[in-house]
């Protein structure tokens, strides 16, 4: 059973890794394959425990106990290693396909614009309401609005004000990432394309979540 669940786990990151960056790649890799060599030391550790005949039962488990002790904690950070690399990656991407802030934002003109907006998102209903701002900010891509753009592009204000509304922040997301993909730019795609990669269940999020059920298995195993 485990070699068959580590064979889809390693023929996933088989998969999602030759599209992934080698700076990314190889620390992550490595970090996997420290993990897995530590999972067949410390289970023949334990077993040649067990296989000690000169060993009282309560001796083998204060042995099998202190193995895990050693092994255990190296085993777990190999595995938050894992997920620090990839939501690192994952910060970088999110900032190359984010609409940039403006170096200079005038607070009154970014009053006046958060305003305007509520004027006519205000009256429509929820749902009206983030397809109009969706729309809005496409004009603002459209006009090169730097300001708006961020605003409804990247800014904390839409997710805010669809939670105002009553609306699961999520759903505004999926406006916005529709019209961003549309207006993307060929390395913003590329971007989006490694984001899905990172995220995707068949991709490295699926590897790490792959790994740490066939770790959690294992070592509960040797705990019995």
């Amino acid at each position: 059973m485990y070699v068959e669940v580590l064979n889809n786990i390693n023929k996933m990151w088989d998969n999602v890794a030759p599209a992934l960056p080698i700076t990314f790649r190889q620390p992550f890799e490595a970090t996997k394959e420290a993990i897995l060599r530590e999972i067949e030391e410390v289970t023949a550790k334990v077993q040649a425990i067990h296989g000690n005949v000169d060993y009282t039962a309560e001796a083998k488990q204060r042995q099998v106990n202190a193995t895990l002790a050693d092994y255990v904690p190296r085993i777990e950070a190999g595995l938050e290693k894992l997920t620090k690399l990839t939501q690192d990656l994952k910060a970088q991407v999110e900032k190359e396909i984010s609409p940039a802030k403006p170096e200079k934002v005038d607070q009154g003109e970014l009053l006046n614009l958060k305003s305007d907006l509520r004027m006519v998102l205000d009256p429509l209903e929820p749902r009206q309401a983030l397809s109009r701002m969706a729309a809005a900010l496409e004009q603002f891509l459209t006009e090169d609005n730097g300001l708006g753009t961020w605003l409804l592009g990247a800014s904390d204000w839409p997710r805010l004000y669809a939670e105002s509304r009553g609306l699961n922040p999520e759903e505004w997301e999926l406006h916005r990432e529709k019209v961003l993909a549309k207006y993307a730019t060929e390395k913003q795609a590329q971007a989006r394309d490694l984001l899905k990669r990172l995220e995707g269940a068949s991709g490295v999020a699926g590897v790490i979540k792959g790994l740490r059920l066939y770790v959690g298995a294992r070592l509960e195993a040797l705990r019995k």
